[in-house]
């Protein structure tokens, strides 16, 4: 048995290992870049498409300053009330109304955005919209800016959908503590 070692040529030994082992450590770096660079893809595209989805909640979320009750530069609907009555006259501001439907278009079909948000949510802007386009129809003959809304469930059924967008809107982008991770 000594003898069976002392007759082993271990350069030659060596030098076959190395030959060998090369290109089985090659092939194992080679399988394991591609796993990682994979990995890496996927998880940038899923990167990508997070960041976009946040984004079209964003872009409709700028929407929500002309369908809610609170009266700003860009409210859609607003309200005054009379003195020595508790009852509040609701106006609709033709303006406004007609820059939500361009900025609504704008936002999800030129923008993309409309892509990256969820259909339900999408709806609920186009059902406001299409409630609004109904009524400036039917308002096309006054020449008024400020148009009174005689229909007094119109306001309280605009202002359920925005609420009913902004809680959707909440829930895509996250923001409600109530979410569970999918």
């Amino acid at each position: 048995m000594k003898n069976f070692f002392c007759d082993i040529n271990w350069d030659l030994l060596i030098k076959f290992m190395q030959v060998i082992t090369t290109p089985i450590v090659a092939y194992l770096v080679y399988l394991f870049t591609k796993r990682n660079m994979r990995y890496e893809t996927k998880e940038r595209q899923s990167r990508f498409k997070y960041d976009k989805m946040y984004e079209a909640g964003m872009a409709f979320w700028g929407l929500l300053a002309y369908t809610g009750p609170s009266e700003n530069k860009h409210t859609i609907m607003f309200w005054v009330k009379e003195k020595n009555s508790s009852e509040k006259s609701y106006y609709l501001h033709k303006g406004n109304a007609v820059e939500y439907m361009d900025k609504l278009n704008s936002t999800n079909y030129e923008k993309g955005y409309g892509l990256f948000l969820q259909a339900e949510t999408r709806q609920l802007f186009y059902e406001y919209r299409n409630i609004l386009y109904g009524f400036l129809l039917a308002a096309k003959n006054n020449n008024e800016e400020k148009v009174l809304v005689e229909n007094k469930e119109m306001p309280a059924s605009l202002f359920q959908l925005h609420d009913v967008m902004l809680q959707n809107l909440r829930r895509e982008l996250k923001l409600d503590h109530n979410w569970k991770e999918e």
